[in-house]
């Protein structure tokens, strides 16, 4: 084989090495896009959530591969070190917030969780905070803050799907038995965590 060949084959292995590894990059991402459009166009929703999808400005939808499964059994300890288990919520419904002290979106959606949780008692709805920092350090916060539901550290091993959470503030709506109806990262007010609510 002449090396004029040579090259013309390692060139031709090669480009088909670059466009097998754009496929593998552009098909989840493909596969997201259609999984939102069918979230966004699911029949489940009241007219009112589906308003509220369509005119979302401050957050987007989020882990949509997630919908429709049963959140991961795990363990985690609270600011007061009392231990829970994600089992233990099923029979209600269950908002879990991914968030942190230095987050400003995060502090603008806290007085929204505050005013929730005194709307909606906590043997309908669980509230729980998740902050990957320093326990004591949300505990004072928490304190300082006055906010009224459950605020913990992430387990050391992050389960999925909170792993997979790409920014925060993030939420994830979970119902009575177990199943996440509804995720988004940004932004929430107290209407539009109200309406969703309702609809799980």
């Amino acid at each position: 084989m002449n090396p004029k060949t040579r090259n013309i084959l390692r060139m031709t292995i090669l480009l088909i090495f670059v466009v097998i590894i754009i496929a593998f990059m552009v098909n989840p991402i493909l596969k997201g896009r259609k999984q939102i459009s069918q979230l966004e166009n699911s029949p489940q929703w009241s007219q009112q959530t589906q308003q509220i999808i369509q005119d979302r400005r401050m957050w987007d939808l989020s882990i949509p591969e997630w919908i429709g499964k049963t959140i991961t059994d795990f363990d985690f300890q609270d600011t007061n070190a009392n231990q829970f288990n994600i089992a233990d919520f099923k029979g209600k419904k269950l908002l879990l917030i991914l968030w942190a002290t230095w987050c400003g979106p995060c502090k603008e959606e806290i007085p929204h969780l505050i005013a929730l949780r005194k709307i909606i008692p906590e043997d309908e709805l669980a509230i729980v905070a998740f902050s990957n920092e320093d326990n004591q350090l949300i505990k004072d916060f928490q304190i300082a803050r006055g906010l009224n539901y459950t605020i913990a550290s992430l387990p050391d091993s992050s389960p999925e799907p909170l792993i997979s959470i790409n920014g925060i503030p993030a939420a994830i709506f979970i119902d009575k038995n177990g199943v996440i109806k509804f995720a988004t990262v940004g932004t929430l007010n107290l209407g539009t965590m109200k309406t969703i609510i309702n609809d799980i």
